[in-house]
């Protein structure tokens, strides 16, 4: 059977500092999704055409430096599927706005006539009526991409069904923002701790892939958005492709710098797929 090529996709790995800590946000993938229901991830998804588009990315405020790989369509699906997923666009004004509105907008954090505008235009962007480029045109808002910091990069196993090769990118809440799911992909949104999420994949309580735990794992050792950032800008960002291995009699993962790596089988056995939540022994 042919091995599957692995589907260019964006994750948005979104932080706030609050009295317990630093924070980031979950959201639970539904239960009716055939692809790792009941999940919880970070917001993000696939890489579409429309995302490469002149269109699109000439609407986005680019950063002028990126690290290899992470190419603007990237930023524009990581900007698409935290407004989709989680209802947090990451936009400035186009012109000059008085002092109390806002720069970085959510629906909370626009005057009064726009939260409708706003879910209307994640609408058409969620059924594919709509690019982020002409939802931005429409509310005369540049695309923040500048915001979004590259740091990490994910291949799925060769063994599992559905394959992507995710870009992982570092952000910061802006201020009065609340993040909405769409009832649609996601159904739970969530603000923990990074330790707090680790403890409960470890005890079963929150089932998520094994990239989302690593992250999470990373993210605990911080308590400020400045200590993470730090660390986001000093990572190589190198694809990662983890290999699914049998160990201490359950399913587990193994890194390319570990030596049970170049002893992985070739192919899964059965039942594996099963425990594909477990954490890392």
């Amino acid at each position: 059977m042919a091995i599957p090529e692995p589907l260019d996709a964006s994750t948005v790995v979104l932080l706030r500092e609050a009295e317990g800590g630093l924070e980031v946000l979950l959201v639970r993938r539904a239960a009716s999704l055939n692809w790792a229901p009941g999940a919880y991830v970070f917001p993000g998804g696939v890489v579409e055409p429309r995302d490469a588009e002149e269109e699109t990315l000439s609407a986005l405020r680019l950063p002028t430096v990126s690290k290899p790989g992470f190419d603007p369509p990237f930023y524009a699906a990581a900007l698409r599927e935290l407004f989709e997923e989680a209802g947090i666009l990451l936009a400035k004004r186009l012109s000059p706005r008085p002092a109390r509105v806002p720069k970085v907008l959510g629906e909370e954090q626009v005057p009064s006539q726009e939260p409708e505008a706003l879910r209307s235009w994640r609408s058409k962007i969620h059924r594919g009526e709509a690019t982020l480029g002409e939802a931005l045109r429409a509310l005369g808002l540049t695309g923040d991409a500048s915001s979004l910091v590259p740091f990490g990069r994910w291949v799925t196993p060769v063994v599992v069904p559905s394959r992507f090769d995710a870009r992982f990118f570092l952000a910061r809440l802006p201020p009065n923002v609340t993040a909405r799911t769409d009832m649609i992909e996601t159904d739970v949104a969530i603000w923990t701790t990074p330790r707090y999420a680790v403890q409960a994949a470890r005890k079963g309580r929150m089932p998520m892939m094994f990239p989302t735990y690593m992250t999470l794992l990373a993210l605990a050792a911080f308590r400020t958005w400045e200590e993470a950032l730090a660390w986001a800008e000093a990572e190589p960002a190198h694809p990662v492709l983890p290999r699914v291995v049998w160990r201490n009699g359950r399913i587990g993962i193994a890194l390319p710098w570990e030596g049970e790596y170049s002893r992985a089988p070739a192919a899964p056995w059965p039942g594996w797929w099963a425990e594909v939540y477990a954490p890392p022994g």
